[in-house]
């Protein structure tokens, strides 16, 4: 197994520690898959499928909205970080992690006050409650935040730091507070579980960035923080365009299903949708460890050290895909079965989207690699395309086919976007992310 990882490669000592620290972020991001998937089970029994509906479209809107206040600069760290540091320049390496944590808080206040206001001259012109949807606007800065600070420790390599404080610890507190008020105060809501949410992430965030500061490397503490914003925006803006386009391409069937239905079919649908994503831990892993080597070595021209990369992820990280999707397919009635028995409805919209996030995983990293190479318009016109193709799908076929319509929508859109995006790997970098790879001469 072992001479297969790294057969090809020229410098396999430095190949090692990568499959390690993916095996790393594997296990947190699985652990933190299985305590989040049971804390949402817990939520979706103690709140009922209409208030945990609430809750979950709620919080993703603060997710979208997050994005934005993010202003790429999460991603920009990924790329930006690796080439000061192979050109030693310290001072703007230490000046983006500083300055840019602060562009994020101003920027998620800022739009937190912003949609306040919005949301209170819209008054009750929206189905959902408006108290709480006045509190899951302040998740905006805070989340916001939570991403900025999970790429700030990864640039280091501090991939515990970056993953254990939000999805571990964040869901234990989030079902501890829950379930003291269930058990020992009065029967929670919605806004309840958002409020604890808010004051558990508020919590984390602030050990985190202690933690954060006294690991910063000494050659950052021995230098002056130089400042570039024109810099650091000219490369996150187009980031955010990516991310923003991204974002409502995946986030697009929740908010119609909300448009369409009730909150009630979006509860019963997000498990289904949590469910599914099951399938591309290993993905989310890769990209998470590999997102700064993509850059360093399209940097220094490496394009067949990337190749063999690439290749060797893929192999890794589809054939347990590939298990879980055939398990979900044979046991997927008491997986959804555990969120409750209104939620097996939600079954065939499951399998629709496992089989997307199978093509997903197939696809291998093709949005990491494209945007961290610098080919950052193209993917945000295959996501704009995409979400255009999946609007036009969702507002057919929801109506028709309720939450298995959204579910069509989504996975046939992430089928024609992956290989989209796959062509225009091949064309613009010359390197093959797919399956298809580990076949020569495809």
């Amino acid at each position: 197994m072992k001479s297969w990882l790294f057969s090809g490669y020229k410098q396999p000592v430095s190949i090692v520690p990568l499959f390690t620290s993916i095996g790393i972020v594997s296990g947190l991001q699985i652990l933190g898959i299985v305590v989040n998937y049971s804390s949402q089970i817990l939520l979706a029994r103690w709140l009922g499928a209409t208030e945990y509906g609430t809750y979950d479209y709620i919080l993703n809107l603060g997710i979208f909205l997050s994005y934005i206040a993010g202003l790429g600069l999460p991603n920009a760290l990924l790329k930006l970080v690796p080439e000061y540091e192979v050109k030693k320049d310290w001072g703007r390496s230490r000046g983006i992690i500083c300055h840019s944590w602060l562009y994020v808080a101003i920027a998620g206040i800022f739009l937190s006050i912003v949609v306040t206001i919005v949301i209170v001259y819209l008054g009750q012109k929206t189905s959902l409650n408006l108290p709480t949807m006045l509190l899951g606007v302040w998740t905006i800065p805070l989340l916001a935040l939570l991403r900025q600070q999970m790429e700030m420790s990864k640039v280091l390599n501090r991939f515990v730091l970056a993953y254990l404080p939000s999805v571990i610890i964040l869901p234990i507190f989030l079902v501890m507070g829950i379930f003291c008020l269930q058990h020992y105060l009065f029967p929670i809501t919605s806004s309840d579980a958002i409020a604890i949410f808010i004051i558990s992430l508020f919590v984390l965030l602030a050990l985190q960035l202690w933690l954060f500061c006294q690991q910063l490397p000494q050659e950052w503490l021995a230098c002056k923080s130089i400042r570039v914003p024109k810099e650091w925006l000219s490369v996150s803006l187009p980031f955010l365009l990516g991310d923003g386009a991204y974002l409502i391409l995946n986030q697009t069937d929740i908010f119609m299903i909300g448009f369409f239905l009730d909150a009630k079919q979006v509860g019963i649908y997000s498990a289904a949708l949590k469910t599914a994503c099951w399938i591309n831990i290993l993905l989310t892993a890769s990209t998470t460890v590999l997102a700064t080597t993509f850059s360093s070595l399209y940097v220094q021209k490496k394009q067949k050290d990337l190749q063999d990369l690439l290749t060797k992820i893929i192999g890794w990280i589809f054939f347990p895909a590939l298990i879980a999707s055939c398990y979900l397919f044979l046991f997927g009635d008491d997986v959804l079965a555990l969120f409750g028995t209104e939620f097996i409805a939600a079954k065939w919209s499951m399998l629709v989207l496992v089989v997307g996030q199978l093509v997903n995983v197939a696809s291998g990293c093709v949005g990491y690699i494209m945007q961290l190479t610098g080919h950052n318009y193209q993917c945000i016109y295959v996501y704009f395309c995409g979400t255009i193709f999946n609007l036009v799908l969702s507002i057919i076929l929801i109506p028709l086919l309720g939450i298995l319509g959204g579910a069509i929508a989504t996975a046939v859109t992430m089928i024609v976007w992956n290989i989209w995006l796959h062509h225009l790997a091949v064309k613009y970098l010359g390197v093959r992310p797919s399956i298809f790879s580990l076949i020569p001469k495809y």
